[in-house]
């Protein structure tokens, strides 16, 4: 059982348990569950007509998550992951998805949709609403749509649009880019520490943009 503050989620965990595999309907038909996708999907998810993913933006993002889950991570790499998420949308069959990205993530994403719907368009976006912080929406489509979006075809697409964030943007450090590099990118995160001059902090991911960012921890 974990018990460090950042990996219970400041409690809430314990506060709004949820199990695993329990499906818990809302008054207005919705449905909400805990599910890992690489076990397969529940049933009732295979219904939805639209989908909206935020997958994690790198393997050592994903098992980091499996480290607050208390699981070992199940792939080997982040191209094995994303072909969990191919073959969980190819069982959905929707006729719209939407795919949050960002730089570390969007060249494995963005063939993934193409490879899945004739329409494809993708919407420059921002997250923590600061202009320094860019995602991208990869939005596929069964039927072409007239509004918004680039071009449909992603090869025109200059890759000057997507330029990569600093490090310190990113919320990651250099020995921190890649797969290759990293062996234990989990080990250290939502692990206090102490600096030189007395000050503490922690390694944390964003829940939003699946980043790993510094946060600072007041005593």
């Amino acid at each position: 059982m974990t018990s460090q503050k950042g990996l219970r989620y400041d409690g809430s965990i314990d506060k709004y348990p949820i199990t695993e595999g329990e499906i818990y309907s809302l008054g207005n038909g919705s449905k909400i569950t805990i599910a890992d996708i690489t076990l397969g999907l529940p049933e009732f998810s295979k219904n939805a007509d639209c989908v909206f993913i935020d997958p994690a933006g790198s393997k050592g993002v994903l098992k980091a998550y499996y480290t607050k889950a208390e699981k070992q991570c199940p792939v080997d790499n982040f191209d094995e992951f994303v072909a969990h998420i191919k073959r969980c949308i190819e069982q959905i069959n929707p006729d719209r998805l939407f795919v949050e990205c960002f730089y570390r993530n969007k060249k494995q994403l963005v063939p993934m949709v193409e490879s899945l719907f004739p329409h494809v368009k993708i919407y420059e976006n921002t997250y923590y609403h600061k202009p320094d912080c860019k995602c991208w929406i990869i939005q596929g489509t069964k039927q072409a749509e007239e509004y918004g979006g680039f071009q449909d075809d992603y090869s025109q697409v200059d890759e000057e649009n997507f330029e990569a964030p600093s490090n310190e943007e990113a919320g990651e450090s250099e020995e921190a880019s890649s797969d290759e590099e990293e062996e234990d990118p989990a080990k250290d995160l939502f692990v206090l520490k102490e600096r030189e001059d007395g000050s503490h902090y922690m390694k944390v991911v964003c829940p939003y943009c699946g980043n790993m960012e510094t946060i600072e921890i007041e005593d």
